[in-house]
């Protein structure tokens, strides 16, 4: 896929099915059962039944506890660390996974990267099925393992052991508790295997929002039927292996390429599912689809199919389901003239004349700069002795909206001198207040972009008290979009997704998928934003602007120059909207 739409609908959807989720709780299973009745492939094998020494002769802890990277498990850890401490009366360390505990002893709290951790959930799925409040506390080789399929799950599971498991003497026989949720579940297969097997798989980069909205519904939709909690796994964390529902343009072998940005695919195969389509709202659809099968009770493979996104969706409540309304995928050979105007010549040095940039040069906008190839819009960055080159695109008069999803997958310049950003801007006023959204605002450095909220005072502010404001005042690092930690790559070695969601009570920037800065619009103190973000319709404007970046001067070397780690290049813009009475799109007004 070159180039995911039930925004609000799954949103309200997922508020209810999560508080749903209390309504039965875990069942005690009564006495820690023997090993050998666990009905697991070589559970005898996996599970140990050697006595637990908690204190050595030396009288210091045998054990030290073991978690993962993950904040939503620090205090589970540290609950069964205290306790440890507590009622042994020695110290013990509570540590990261990061250290190569192979041949130490460890209670291992949640998913950690020991293989333990994963084998005790493999015999949990096996024993109870694998729904959201299960939970196992077993032993296997030198290691006490806790682990479960939800964090309220592990939680209960930590407690548990801290109230039956650790004790002086230690525990004869080794350990093993399974606990079941327990609830009205309807069972669910793939192919005859049971779907709690299945973990869900999307791209770690270049993923839509709009799929992660539909996979979470799917994920708690299933949850509220069946019980199982499916993992969402992002590709490079796990390695490829079976029960797999992978969603979009994956590192997954069998991944099938879609052309036509109208059509989807659902491919069931074996332990393998494929939801994939030719454009990131296609590709949602195939995952809703998936989802109103997987309520049948049972799919197999006779159940793959191939559909419209154009034809699916005309059945669906537009009012509450987010749907394509406007966007280019820039194939073809020349910039569609329906949709962007090109600026044929711009000034916007930052120099004394309002005209230089640096090295004392002129800084233009020309239209050479706008390239279509490979279905991709390449906004070329270039110098001679005269002036910095770059592109320019708008929708001028051709398009305004107000409200919806807009969704830019594009590759960010690795050039300090390089200044780009797809941005909105308003093209209506009330007078008062208007807005400018900078969406993946880069200063040449393809380490981190920013997202921002301007508020832009009209004539009618300053009886308001309202002056210009901007996320970089009110959000400051929250709105700076960076790659996680640990990632060798950067936002210029392939595509990048960023997403500006727009409600009348809240806006929102997400990166590769997932939002992460927002603002409440009705939240006290934002009330210039509450006008300026619910009155004003905006353009699309793509901009590349080399020779005025950040530094004093220009800095890059030929190779930046002459290669094409200098151009901003864009795979696709789209707009989304609810049919609700209050979004607005206009073409040709």
């Amino acid at each position: 896929m070159k180039k995911t739409v039930s925004l609000l609908m799954v949103l309200s959807l997922m508020i209810g099915l999560v508080a749903g989720c209390g309504k039965d709780k875990p069942k005690d299973t009564g006495s820690v059962p023997p090993v050998g009745t666990v009905s697991s492939p070589n559970a005898e094998e996996i599970l140990s039944t050697a006595d637990v020494t908690y204190i050595d002769a030396n009288g210091e802890s045998v054990y030290r506890v073991v978690r993962p990277n993950d904040p939503d498990i620090t205090s589970a850890a540290s609950g069964v660390c205290a306790n440890l401490k507590k009622v042994l009366g020695v110290s013990v360390k509570n540590t990261l996974d990061e250290s190569d505990g192979t041949d130490e002893y460890e209670v291992l709290v949640g998913k950690t990267n020991r293989p333990e951790s994963a084998q005790a959930l493999d015999v949990l799925r096996d024993k109870t099925g694998g729904r959201y409040q299960d939970y196992i506390i077993c032993t296997i080789g030198k290691k006490i393992v806790i682990n479960a399929f939800t964090v309220e799950a592990l939680n209960q599971g930590c407690t548990y052991f801290s109230d039956n498991f650790v004790k002086p003497e230690g525990i004869k026989g080794g350990i093993y508790y399974a606990y079941a949720t327990v609830g009205d579940f309807k069972n669910i297969t793939v192919n005859g295997e049971s779907l709690g097997k299945f973990s869900i798989v999307r791209p770690h980069y270049n993923s839509s929002y709009l799929t992660q909205v539909e996979i979470e519904a799917m994920r708690d939709s299933v949850i509220e039927t069946a019980g199982y909690a499916m993992d969402i796994e992002e590709d490079m964390y796990v390695e490829e292996g079976g029960f797999e529902i992978i969603v979009g343009n994956t590192n997954r072998s069998g991944i099938e390429s879609i052309a036509n940005h109208d059509e989807y695919h659902i491919t069931i195969k074996g332990d393998k599912v494929y939801l994939n389509g030719g454009s990131p709202h296609a590709t949602a659809v195939a995952v809703t689809e998936f989802n109103k099968l997987l309520s049948n009770g049972a799919v197999t493979d006779a159940d793959s199919r191939t559909g419209s996104y154009e034809m699916t969706v005309s059945g669906y409540d537009k009012s509450r389901y987010y749907t394509h309304v406007w966007g280019d995928d820039f194939d073809g050979t020349e910039i569609d003239p329906t949709k962007w105007d090109i600026i044929t010549e711009e000034h916007y040095g930052k120099g004394a004349d309002g005209m230089s940039g640096q090295n004392g040069k002129r800084a233009l906008r020309v239209p050479e700069a706008n390239v279509i190839k490979n279905g991709c819009l390449y906004q070329l960055q270039y110098y001679d002795d005269v002036a910095y080159y770059g592109g320019t695109i708008r929708t001028n008069n051709h398009m305004k909206f107000l409200f919806g999803y807009l969704e830019h997958s594009v590759i960010t310049p690795d050039n300090p001198s390089s200044w780009n950003t797809l941005w909105m801007s308003s093209v209506e006023s009330n007078g008062i207040i208007g807005p400018e959204i900078d969406l993946n605002e880069n200063f040449g450095n393809p380490a981190v972009t920013d997202a921002n909220a301007h508020v832009w005072p009209g004539a009618g502010a300053a009886s308001n008290g309202w002056v210009h404001r901007s996320f970089d005042q009110i959000r400051a690092n929250e709105s700076k979009y960076k790659l996680p930690s640990g990632d060798t790559d950067n936002l210029n070695t392939g595509f990048h997704t960023f997403g500006f969601l727009w409600r009348d009570d809240y806006i929102a920037f997400t990166g590769d998928g997932k939002i992460y800065c927002d603002l409440n619009l009705d939240e006290e103190g934002f009330e210039d934003y509450k006008v300026a973000y619910t009155t004003v319709a905006v353009k699309v404007i793509i901009a590349a602007s080399p020779g005025v970046g950040s530094g004093p001067k220009d800095t890059s070397t030929a190779e930046h120059w002459e290669n094409s780690k200098s151009d901003y290049v864009t795979d696709y813009v789209h707009i989304y909207q609810l049919q609700d009475g209050l979004s607005r799109m206009e073409i040709d007004y």
